[in-house]
C-alpha cells in the first residue's frame, strides 16, 4: 500500500466486493446512541457557532473494549462529507496533557498530586520559539508555585512545560514519552513529541486518537484500540474477519487512578469548562456521574477540545472552523454547552452505556504521603531552609499527596519542578498567594 495507485486499486476492489459479494458487516455501533448523536449535532450544533459556522467531530467509546458506540462526523453530511471524527487531524491543545505530561510523570514517580511546580513567567529554551515567553491562555504566569493538581485544573502551559522538561531531562531521552507511552496508544509517529512545545499540544491528532488516550486512563491504564468493525461474514455465514482484542498496558493502575482523581478536579472545579453545571441544568442525575476529563484550545481558538470519561465510557468533542481560522475565547463555553446536550442525548438513548452510577477509585497500591502544604515535600517538625542568607522554617500545615511510585523528596530551598532561584526566593518570602488566579485553557 506504499504506492498510491496500488492502494486505490485495492480500495476499489474491496468496495466492489462489499457492494456485490453478499457480505454482512457487523459493527460496534449502537443504533439508538448513533441516532441520538446525529440529532444532537443537527439540532444543537449551532451552539458551537460564533459569527461563523463551526464544524464538529465526536467519538463515544466503551472503555473496557474500545468499541465505538457512536460518532459524529460533522454537522451535515449533505453539506460536508469529511469525517471529523476519524480523518481530520488538528492540534491537540491542552487536552494532550494527561496522556503526554501528567500521566507519564506520575507513572515514573517524578511527581505527586501536591508536588509544587513553577507557574512563574519563563521562556522557551529551544526551537524556533527560543527566547519567547511561554504564555497561559490569560496570562504569562501567576508568579507562584502551583500544586500539580492546581496546575492541571487551571491548565497552566508553563507548569506542563516544566513537568515535560523534567521527564525528558530525567530520562535523557527526548523520545522517551512517545516510545514508552504514546506509541502504545497509536498516537502519530512524529518528531514533534520531542519538542518542548509538545506539552502545549502542537502535535496534530484525530478525534479518535484523542479519545483513545483518555480511554486508556479510564480503563485502569490499559489501552484498547477503538474499533468499528466487529466481524465480516460472507453469503454463507462464514466469518472472513473477526475483531481480536489486543489490550496494552500503558500506565500502572496506580498512575491511571491518580490521573482520574486529578481530572475529576478539572471537571468539578469549573476553572476551564462549565460542562458539569451545563449538564446539571439538563439532567441533575447525569451531572452526578463521576465525570473526569480535560479541555484544550489552540492558538487563536482555532480548535476547541473537551474529552470526558465515566468509568464506563469516554466521550470526546473537537470543534473548529473548516478553514482553520480562529474563533474567540468563548469557544470552550460553547463546547461545554454542546457536549452537555450530547451527553444527555446519549444517556436518554442508552443510560447503561454511561455507567452513571459507577465511580473511579484510587488503586489500593497508591501511596498517600503526608507532605508540607507549602512545599509538597516530606514533613519534619524542625524543617528549615536557608533563604537569602537567613534560616526560614517550613510552614507546619500538611496535606496528603498521592504517589504512584517513589516518595516525596525531603525539604530544600528548591523544592519544586522548574523555576529560578529568584522564583524560589520570592515564594519563600511571599507564599502561594496568587494560586487562585485562573489561567483558563
Amino acid at each position: 500500500f506504499a504506492e498510491e495507485e496500488t492502494y486505490q486499486n485495492y480500495i476499489q476492489e474491496a468496495q466492489q466486493k462489499l457492494a456485490n459479494g453478499g457480505y454482512t458487516v457487523n459493527t460496534t455501533i449502537d443504533q439508538d446512541i448513533y441516532n441520538a448523536m446525529q440529532d444532537t449535532a443537527e439540532n444543537y450544533g449551532y451552539l458551537l457557532d460564533n459569527n461563523n459556522q463551526v464544524e464538529v467531530g465526536n467519538v463515544y467509546m466503551d472503555n473496557e473494549t474500545g468499541k465505538i458506540l457512536g460518532f459524529v462526523g460533522g454537522r451535515n453530511y449533505e453539506d460536508n462529507q469529511f469525517n471529523h471524527a476519524f480523518n481530520s487531524t488538528r492540534q491537540a491543545g491542552s487536552a494532550i496533557k494527561p496522556a503526554l505530561v501528567y500521566g507519564p510523570a506520575i507513572d515514573q514517580g517524578l511527581i505527586g498530586t501536591e508536588s509544587r511546580v513553577s507557574d512563574y513567567p519563563t521562556k522557551w529554551r529551544q526551537g524556533e520559539n527560543k527566547g519567547d515567553p511561554i504564555v497561559n491562555a490569560t496570562n504569562k504566569g501567576t508568579k507562584t508555585f502551583q500544586t500539580v493538581r492546581e496546575s492541571l485544573e487551571h491548565s497552566s502551559n508553563i507548569a506542563s512545560y516544566h513537568i515535560y522538561r523534567d521527564i525528558l531531562d530525567e530520562e535523557d531521552d527526548t523520545s522517551f514519552v512517545y516510545d514508552n507511552y504514546l506509541k502504545k496508544m497509536n498516537y502519530p509517529d512524529t518528531d514533534s513529541w520531542t519538542y518542548e512545545s509538545a506539552s502545549s499540544g502542537v502535535t496534530e491528532v484525530t478525534t479518535l486518537q484523542q479519545t483513545n488516550g483518555f480511554q486508556a486512563l479510564a480503563n485502569d491504564g490499559v489501552y484498547q484500540e477503538g474499533y468499528l468493525i466487529d466481524s465480516i461474514t460472507d453469503s454463507s455465514g462464514d466469518a472472513l474477519y473477526k475483531h481480536k482484542e489486543n489490550p496494552e498496558r500503558v500506565y500502572s493502575k496506580q498512575a491511571a487512578s491518580i490521573m482520574n482523581d486529578l481530572m475529576r478536579g478539572v471537571i468539578d472545579s469549573g476553572h476551564t469548562t462549565e460542562f458539569k453545571s451545563d449538564v446539571s441544568n439538563l439532567n441533575y442525575s447525569l451531572a452526578n456521574a463521576d465525570w473526569v476529563g480535560k479541555t484544550g484550545t489552540t492558538d487563536d481558538y482555532k480548535d476547541s477540545w473537551l474529552v470526558v470519561s465515566t468509568p464506563k465510557a469516554t466521550l470526546s468533542s473537537w470543534s473548529g472552523r473548516e478553514d482553520n481560522q480562529g474563533t474567540d475565547r468563548d469557544a470552550s463555553k460553547r463546547t461545554a454547552q454542546y457536549m452537555s446536550y450530547l451527553a444527555n442525548s446519549i444517556y436518554q438513548a442508552n443510560p447503561d452505556s454511561l455507567g452513571a452510577d459507577e465511580d473511579f477509585e484510587l488503586d489500593d497500591d497508591v501511596k498517600e504521603e503526608e507532605v508540607s502544604e507549602f512545599t509538597g515535600t516530606k514533613v519534619d517538625d524542625n524543617d528549615t531552609v536557608e533563604v537569602d542568607g537567613s534560616r526560614m522554617s517550613v510552614p507546619s500545615d500538611t496535606t496528603d499527596s498521592y504517589w504512584a511510585k517513589g516518595t516525596p523528596p525531603g525539604p530544600s530551598f528548591k523544592f519544586g519542578i522548574g523555576g529560578s532561584d529568584n522564583n524560589y526566593e520570592d515564594y519563600w518570602k511571599n507564599g502561594p498567594e496568587d494560586n487562585n488566579s485562573d489561567n483558563d485553557d
